[in-house]
């Protein structure tokens, strides 16, 4: 692809990002972006590839030097980053307050287009980050009920994943290994929205975004991690 159009923005960083999937490597990721940043396109992948390594105080000055108008070819408003930032720092409070103000945007995306899995697809993570658990269940499965894997292979695949990490968020394991045992070895299960909402069941994923870290004690996900990438599994196969 970059052969046909060098300077296509969205191949390089799929490029990027397929050195954390294959290799789990986000400095490796990083160094394909270095000196690449079309319209300031790469300034939030750099931020969630930090996050990755977990220097939250480099992540923090990532946002930290963006405007609202850095966000305008976002869904997402600047506090939600702000917000994700400071939760995995440890910094509730201040997380919540940020949770707070955006969450206006995406309930008004949900209000607009009730029908859009998208749109609970992301409300559901925002409730879950702010630890509102029923409804940040409510607003995934609501996701995974608009567009089932049946009628939708690849888009179903990405909202069963964020639906995986709702339940992890808010304290469901059991209920989120499940779908990652099974999202592992499903066609489809990584998106390409990095860093709005984290859609992808992979093994560099799972062992490297803090979102897991209340996985980690468990012991069938532990086994999980502990194994290879397992082969894809075509749905006509099982």
């Amino acid at each position: 692809m970059l052969e046909i159009k060098p300077d296509a923005p969205n191949t390089k960083l799929a490029l990027a990002y397929l050195e954390v999937y294959r290799n789990g490597s986000p400095a490796a990721a990083k160094k394909i972006l270095a000196g690449f940043d079309p319209k300031g396109v790469a300034v939030l992948p750099r931020w969630d590839l930090t996050m990755l390594e977990r220097d939250y105080v480099t992540a923090e000055k990532i946002l930290g030097e963006l405007t609202s108008k850095d966000f305008k070819m976002d869904d997402f408003p600047k506090t939600f980053y702000q917000g994700r930032t400071a939760l995995a720092r440890g910094e509730v409070e201040l997380a919540q307050g940020y949770f707070a103000a955006a969450m206006p945007a995406f309930e008004g995306r949900v209000s607009e287009d009730p029908d859009d899995p998208d749109a609970h697809v992301d409300l559901g993570l925002l409730y879950a980050y702010m630890h509102r658990k029923e409804e940040a269940i409510r607003e995934g499965r609501r996701a995974v009920e608009l567009g089932p894997e049946s009628e939708d292979a690849f888009h179903g695949a990405l909202w069963a994943a964020n639906l995986a990490l709702v339940y992890a968020l808010v304290g469901e394991p059991d209920q989120a290994i499940t779908l990652i045992e099974r999202l592992l070895i499903t066609p489809g299960a990584v998106g390409s929205r990095a860093p709005a909402t984290q859609l992808n069941i992979t093994l560099a994923e799972l062992r490297l975004r803090w979102e897991w870290d209340s996985l980690r004690s468990n012991p069938r996900f532990q086994k999980i991690l502990a194994g290879p990438e397992p082969a894809t599994v075509l749905p006509e196969s099982r």
